[in-house]
């Protein structure tokens, strides 16, 4: 098992990446206080079109008054789909006074997290 860190310290946000197996486990957490607001799984499977790519399918579970399960569903079905690997992401981000450059900042690194993953742990073969 093996574990890769990123941190923000601007925007005080944390990212765990760890492989279990050929799977992966991934924590997105942080602002003024980190939690775990919604986990999302993903499974990689043959794209519905019909074209031969890899898609994903995504369940998820979001704790009452929680609004992390975009980004939780978002990471968990790109990462999942991109590295043909089953894939758990918890997320929790909350900031007291939250403004729209955390949003943007928020957005921006999770695009960066399926990249990120895909850097450390690479692909399975379809």
């Amino acid at each position: 098992m093996s574990r890769k860190d990123y941190w923000y310290e601007k925007e005080q946000l944390k990212i765990e990446i760890q492989q279990m197996g050929e799977d992966l486990c991934i924590h997105f957490y942080g602002g003024d206080r980190g939690h775990i607001g919604s986990v999302a799984m993903a499974e990689p499977r043959p794209s519905l079109t019909g074209s031969g790519k890899i898609s994903a399918t995504v369940s998820v579970y979001t704790y009452a008054g929680h609004k992390d399960d975009i980004l939780a569903s978002t990471i968990a079905r790109e990462v999942s789909a991109k590295l043909n690997r089953k894939c758990v992401v918890a997320v929790g981000i909350h900031y007291d006074h939250f403004t729209p450059d955390h949003l943007t900042a928020v957005n921006e690194i999770t695009e960066k997290i399926p990249i990120m993953a895909e850097e450390t742990y690479g692909a399975l073969p379809a």
